[in-house]
C-alpha cells in the first residue's frame, strides 16, 4: 500500500485534499479551521512516511496562483484605501510585523534553534503561507541541508494552529474588556450592518428640494430613479435640477439613507412607482463583457444612450449603491431601470451571460503569472553576501497589485470574474497547503511532543497575544479606531481568513473586511521579505 501511494502523488494529493476539507467542516463553538484542515491532513500523511511527500511543483504552483489572484482582487480597494486613510492602518500593521519578527528570532535563539526556526515561528504566528514560501526559497540559496528546512516547516506547522486559536480568543476577550457595541460603532462610522441590504421606497415630495443638494447631504447612501411629475413617468437625470411639491420619486439605498431622504423630501407615498412596468422595467443584468471591466457607471452614459439608469450593484454577496464613480467589475450584477422596449439593448451592452463569466482569459492569467514569477527571480545583493528576492510569493503579489489596479490593457483583461477568482484562489491555497504539509509531516511528528515543540507552542501563544495587544490595544485606545476596524486589522496583520470571518461575525458589519483588505498586500510583502532576512541570521 505504501509503495502504491509513493508511486502515485496525484492520489496522495486528492486524498489529502478530501480529508483536509472534511476536517475543515468540523466546528467547535462556531470555530473551524476551514481550508487550513488541508495542512493538517498533509502533515498526517507526511508523518506516515517521508516518501509520501508531494513534488515541490505542487506547492509552488499553488502558492503563485493563490497570491496572484488574491492580489488581483485586493488591488482596486487597496489603492483606494491608501488614499482614504489606510496609511495609518498600514503603519500600525508593519510596526507589529517588525515586532513579531524580532521577537520570533529572539525566541528561537532562546530554545537553541537556528534562523530557519525563527522564520518558521514568525510566519506561523502570523499565519502567512507566502512568507513561509519566501523563507523556503531563501533557504534553498544557502548551504543548509534538509534539517534546516524541517526546522522551518515544523516551527510554522506548530505555531500556525495555536496562533489561529489565540487570535480568536484575543478578539473575544477584547470585546468583553472594552465592552464595545459594534452596532453603535458602525452607525457612528456611517457603516451599515452586513445583514442590511438596500431598499427602495417611493416618496411624495412636499417641499422644493435641490437634487444636487440632496446628493451632497446623503453622499452615496441613496440614488434617485423614477420620477412621476404631472402624470408623466421619467428618470431622474442631470437635467433634473429640483424636485417640486407633488412630485413622486423612487429612492434606492440603505435603510438609514432612504429614511433620511424621506425626511428631507416629504412623506412615503401610498403607492410604489416600481410596480408599474409598462413604461420602465427593471432587472438584474450580469456584467460579463470584458470591455466593461474597470469602466465607471458615469462613462457608460446609459441615460443619454438608452434612457436607462443603474440603481445598485451586487458584488459577491454585497449590494452597493450605484454612484456615477462606481467602477464595474466582471461578475457584477447590476440592477438596471430602463424603458421596457430598450431593456434587451441594455442587457446586450453588459453581456448578461453566465457562460462568458465562466470563461477566463487564460492568456492574460498566464502572462500575469509569468511576469510575477520573473519578478520573483530577481535577486538583490545585500551586505555580507546575502541576497533578497520577492520569490514565489512576493513576485506574483506585486504583479497582481499592479495589473489588478489597471484592470485591463488593450485586449488583455487582467481582472477575473468574482467567482472565478475565488475558485482559483481556493485551488491555489489547497495545493500549497497539501504540498507543504506532506513535505513537513515527518519532521512535525518527530518534534511535536518534544521540549522544542512545547517551546514553539508556548512562544506562539505569547507572540500572538503580543500581536493582538499591539493592534487592538494601540489601535482602539491610542488611535481611537473602532474595535471592529482593529479586529479586521489584526486579521489582516496575520493575513488570516479565519480571524477575519470571526471578526466579521462578531461585528456584523463591513468594518473588519475593509481594514483587512487595506493592509493585506503590504503585510504579505513585509512578511515575505522579513522571513527571507531571518533565515541566515544565525549562520
Amino acid at each position: 500500500m505504501r509503495a502504491l501511494l509513493a508511486d502515485n502523488p496525484l492520489l496522495i494529493l486528492f486524498a489529502v485534499c478530501t480529508v483536509g476539507c472534511l476536517l475543515g467542516r468540523l466546528r467547535f463553538r462556531r470555530i473551524s479551521v476551514g481550508v487550513s484542515g488541508v495542512l493538517f491532513a498533509g502533515l498526517a500523511m507526511g508523518a506516515l512516511d517521508p516518501s509520501f511527500a508531494l513534488p515541490e511543483i505542487v506547492y509552488e504552483l499553488g502558492l503563485a496562483l493563490f497570491v496572484y489572484t488574491m492580489a488581483l482582487s485586493c488591488a482596486p480597494t487597496f489603492r483606494a484605501t491608501l488614499r482614504a486613510g489606510g496609511l495609518q492602518l498600514n503603519a500600525l500593521c508593519c510596526a507589529t510585523v517588525l515586532l513579531i519578527a524580532g521577537s520570533a528570532g529572539f525566541a528561537a535563539h532562546l530554545f537553541g534553534q537556528a534562523g530557519a526556526a525563527g522564520a518558521g515561528l514568525f510566519t506561523g504566528v502570523l499565519t502567512n503561507a507566502p512568507g513561509l514560501a519566501g523563507a523556503l526559497d531563501a533557504l534553498s540559496h544557502t548551504k543548509q541541508g534538509p534539517a534546516a528546512r524541517d526546522q522551518l516547516v515544523v516551527a510554522y506547522s506548530l505555531a500556525y494552529p495555536v496562533a489561529v486559536v489565540a487570535s480568536l480568543a484575543a478578539l473575544a476577550a477584547a470585546r468583553k474588556i472594552f465592552r464595545v457595541d459594534y452596532h453603535a460603532e458602525a452607525e457612528a462610522a456611517g457603516i451599515r450592518d452586513a445583514s442590511d441590504g438596500l431598499v427602495a421606497s417611493t416618496v411624495e415630495v412636499t417641499a422644493q428640494t435641490s437634487v444636487a443638494g440632496l446628493a451632497d447631504t446623503l453622499e452615496e447612501r441613496v440614488v434617485l430613479t423614477r420620477l412621476a411629475r404631472d402624470g408623466t413617468l421619467t428618470l431622474v437625470g442631470p437635467d433634473t435640477e429640483a424636485l417640486s411639491p407633488g412630485d413622486q420619486v423612487t429612492v434606492v439605498g440603505t435603510a438609514a439613507g432612504v429614511a433620511d431622504a424621506t425626511a428631507q423630501l416629504g412623506t412615503t407615498a401610498p403607492l410604489s412607482l416600481t410596480k408599474d412596468r409598462t413604461t420602465f422595467d427593471s432587472r438584474r443584468v450580469f456584467v460579463s463583457d470584458p470591455r466593461l471591466a474597470g469602466v465607471s457607471v458615469e462613462s457608460l452614459a446609459l441615460l443619454e444612450r438608452f434612457g436607462a439608469r443603474i440603481t445598485r450593484v451586487r458584488r459577491g454577496d454585497v449590494d452597493l449603491v450605484a454612484g456615477d464613480d462606481t467602477v464595474l467589475e466582471l461578475g457584477d450584477r447590476v440592477r438596471v431601470v430602463a424603458p421596457a422596449a430598450r431593456m434587451a439593448e441594455v442587457s446586450a451592452l453588459f453581456g448578461d451571460s453566465y457562460r462568458a463569466l465562466a470563461e477566463i482569459d487564460f492568456g492574460a492569467l498566464a502572462l500575469g503569472l509569468t511576469v510575477g514569477l520573473a519578478l520573483g527571480l530577481i535577486r538583490v545583493p545585500l551586505p555580507g553576501g546575502l541576497t533578497l528576492s520577492l520569490g514565489l510569493a512576493g513576485g506574483p503579489l506585486l504583479a497582481g497589485l499592479v495589473l489588478g489596479a489597471r484592470r485591463r490593457t488593450g485586449p488583455l483583461t487582467w481582472q477575473l470574474p468574482f467567482t472565478a477568482n475565488i475558485t482559483l484562489r481556493q485551488i491555489g491555497l489547497v495545493l500549497f497547503l497539501a504540498g507543504i504539509g506532506t513535505r513537513g509531516g515527518h519532521a512535525f511528528a518527530a518534534a511535536v511532543f518534544t521540549a522544542t515543540g512545547a517551546a514553539i507552542i508556548a512562544s506562539a501563544v505569547v507572540l500572538t497575544t503580543l500581536a493582538a495587544l499591539c493592534v487592538v490595544w494601540v489601535g482602539h485606545k491610542c488611535l481611537r479606531l473602532p474595535l471592529a476596524t482593529c479586529a479586521g486589522l489584526l486579521a489582516g496583520t496575520m493575513t488570516q481568513p479565519a480571524t477575519l470571518v470571526f471578526a466579521t461575525e462578531q461585528a456584523g458589519n463591513e468594518l473588519p473586511e475593509a481594514a483587512y483588505t487595506a493592509v493585506y498586500p503590504l503585510a504579505t510583502l513585509a512578511k515575505v521579505l522579513l522571513a527571507q532576512l531571518m533565515v541566515p541570521i544565525a549562520f
